[in-house]
């Protein structure tokens, strides 16, 4: 749960300083950041970005090389490699982004007021003492293998009903 929290408002707060490139940042209140600290954000989001970011820019290229019709298998084939060639390269480039210590500072301050909309002072000084426990390190910890473990299964399940779907729509489109 909390790896979803995070990562929604995480996704919300990139999104929002990504659309305004001039914003400032400020420091959020300091409940906010020892809530984001309890729960290792920087690090949580560094490991997450390194980890999904690269497998879902392969995948997103793979579908794009996939729908071109235009393309030989052959081609498809030299495309891939060349992409799979470019991972260390992508992996740098998203550590040169989680290592920018300006540029995070900005986004735990985009995600701490983030927080602020949607608990109190108190009930942000209740979750960080949750979190600085034995069990909420414990939650910290494992909950983004648990979690990863969760969604890899449900896609499984999923996938071939959101496969069903897309070619559903697909075959409705392209029909006469």
């Amino acid at each position: 749960m909390k790896k979803i929290v995070v990562a929604a408002l995480l996704a919300a707060a990139v999104n929002a300083q990504a659309q305004d490139t001039s914003a400032t940042c400020h420091e959020a209140p300091p409940e906010a950041r020892a809530l984001l600290s309890a729960l290792h954000f920087r690090e949580q989001f560094a490991t997450g970005m390194a980890i999904s970011l690269p497998n879902a820019i392969r995948t997103e290229a793979g579908k794009a090389i996939g729908r071109n019709r235009t393309i030989s298998d052959e081609k498809r084939k030299e495309i891939a490699a060349r992409i799979a060639q470019k991972q260390p390269r992508v992996a740098d480039g998203i550590k040169a982004i989680t290592d920018n210590t300006a540029l995070m500072d900005c986004v735990m301050d985009q995600v701490g007021k983030s927080f602020l909309h949607h608990f109190s002072t108190a009930e942000m000084q209740e979750i960080t003492t949750f979190y600085a426990s034995p069990t909420g390190r414990k939650v910290v910890e494992k909950m983004m293998l648990a979690s990863g473990e969760a969604m890899a299964s449900t896609q499984r399940l999923l996938a071939p009903k959101v496969t069903e779907l897309a070619q559903a729509l697909e075959r409705e489109l392209l029909a006469p």
